[in-house]
């Protein structure tokens, strides 16, 4: 199974910026993974259209379905741009927007019922317990130490803490697709490629620059 490399781009970019991201960077030439970019719900049709030879995910999700929600963009809307795979329950999320645990378990059920795969964020064991039910799914372990947030530097996990953190998961939900997201960059991805069960990678800061996150494609095996 090819690695998701998926980039973040939280709340970031311009129309006219996602625009240059796409003319000065393509995407192809490495077999070992699969693409996926997360922007702002604004620019999910924009990104469909230019991102060439990648998937599109969403940052988040209402945990409700169609009705009298307002602000809020629902997991049908979401499929119907195309959207493949959503993030849902990011520590900035449960953080600045206070995403409980029933939210974030409605949130995978709208997801899952229109075939979006969610992407379950997690930063500790006690979080991947409280997921009710997930079919298919990928779990992304951020170590709440690595993330690099607000221009805050920070650094990846060791090796072996991430492994670790995911042979944990394992004893919890025995099959699932693991995924590593936290100061993810040029100069530690093939030293995380290296972590058994790891099944992709999220960065947030360093795909935001389109060359720095080539960079990093191009060095997934």
């Amino acid at each position: 199974m090819k690695k998701l490399l998926i980039a973040n781009f939280k709340q970031n970019k311009t129309k006219a910026e996602v625009v240059e991201y796409f003319s000065t960077s393509s995407f192809g030439g490495n077999d070992n993974c699969d693409v996926v970019i997360a922007p702002s719900f604004v620019h999910i049709a924009l990104v469909k259209e230019l991102g060439k030879g990648v998937e599109v995910a969403g940052q988040s999700v209402s945990p409700f379905s169609k009705g009298s929600y307002t602000g809020a963009v629902g997991a049908f809307q979401l499929k119907d741009l195309g959207v493949k795979y959503c993030i849902v329950g990011h520590s900035e999320r449960r953080r600045y927007f206070a995403e409980s645990s029933q939210v974030i378990n409605n949130q995978i059920k709208e997801l899952e019922s229109v075939e979006i795969t969610p992407i379950i964020c997690f930063s500790s064991i006690d979080e991947v317990r409280q997921v009710e039910t997930a079919t298919k799914c990928f779990y992304l372990y951020e170590p709440l130490d690595a993330i690099n947030s607000s221009g805050v530097q920070s650094n990846a996990s060791d090796n072996k803490d991430i492994e670790e953190m995911f042979l944990k998961v394992k004893e919890v939900i025995a099959e699932c697709l693991l995924i590593y997201g936290g100061s993810v960059d040029e100069n530690n991805i093939s030293r995380l490629c290296q972590i058994p069960y790891i099944y992709g990678f999220v960065v947030g800061t360093e795909s935001l620059n389109a060359q720095s996150f080539l960079k990093i494609y191009r060095k997934v095996k």
